[in-house]
């Protein structure tokens, strides 16, 4: 889904692809004239795979023509290629440079983004603004008597930021082993002396695919016998289903970056960006 902001006024962005392939896209100005007075526009585009990174394209090269003296912002919740930061195999790719270049010929004058995966998106995208995780989850409840986990060691860093400015009890750090070549999850262990038994868990991470990690974590968690473990992912993709981690945490946290139209339901919490 792409839209474009005017003046507070919203235009949803028309999107296709022809029978060949190719993607299409219409920014829906009718039969207006080219407005030379408009000074500032704001771009969102909640990004889903590489038909909506053409869309993007073909989307700001339609609005510099409608109004060409514009100063273009793009706000772009979830990261495309954001998890691949590094070549962990022969013959790949460092498919977030690719991305980025191709963000950064756009040429927008910032690009903000939600709790990217990695500080490489960071040093990669020009002019980008970060919403961290504390100014989305960081007022859903009181944090006082909560543990924050953070799933890797990776994580650790936002976790502990986190866990300070809500004034939580502590942060539990895990460590996770994968298989490079799959990727497969091949170790899961709790870095913690913390009697967590009948304690509250908040854990927190950037982005949820299939759910394995977070399957295997509350399985972890669990054999100490906290009194609620929840769950908070910025990026829900959920490719498995949503309902395989809701029927496990006690809660769910998470944002509509990636489905835009994902709606709070029992267990889940939907936070509109």
């Amino acid at each position: 889904m792409i839209y474009y902001t005017i003046k507070g006024a919203k235009t949803n962005v028309r999107q296709w692809v022809f029978p060949g392939g190719e993607v299409g896209i219409d920014i829906n100005i009718g039969s207006e004239r080219v407005d030379y007075n408009t000074k500032d526009i704001r771009v969102t585009s909640h990004i889903k795979g590489s038909d909506d990174i053409l869309a993007l394209c073909l989307t700001t090269d339609a609005i510099k023509r409608q109004f060409p003296k514009a100063s273009l912002s793009l706000h772009m919740p979830y990261i495309p290629y954001a998890r691949q930061d590094r070549v962990c195999n022969t013959g790949e790719s460092l498919s977030i440079k690719v991305l980025s270049a191709i963000i950064n010929s756009l040429g927008y004058t910032s690009v903000i983004v939600e709790d990217p995966h990695s500080p490489v998106s960071e040093a990669c995208i020009n002019g980008i603004q970060v919403v961290d995780q504390y100014d989305l989850f960081g007022y859903v409840r009181s944090f006082s008597d909560y543990f924050i986990v953070a799933p890797d060691a990776g994580a650790t860093k936002k976790c502990d930021y986190f866990a300070k400015r809500v004034g939580a009890r502590g942060v539990i750090t895990c460590h996770k082993t994968r298989e490079l070549s799959s990727g497969k999850i091949v170790g899961l262990e709790l870095n913690s002396k913390e009697n967590l038994k009948g304690t509250n868990l908040f854990v927190l991470d950037d982005l949820c695919d299939g759910g394995r990690t977070f399957i295997e974590l509350h399985k972890l968690l669990s054999l100490h016998n906290p009194n609620k473990i929840e769950l908070a992912v910025t990026h829900g993709i959920f490719s498995k289903g949503v309902d395989i981690i809701t029927d496990l945490y006690d809660h769910v946290f998470t944002t509509n970056s990636f489905h835009h139209d994902l709606a709070w339901s029992g267990k889940l919490t939907v936070i509109k960006i």
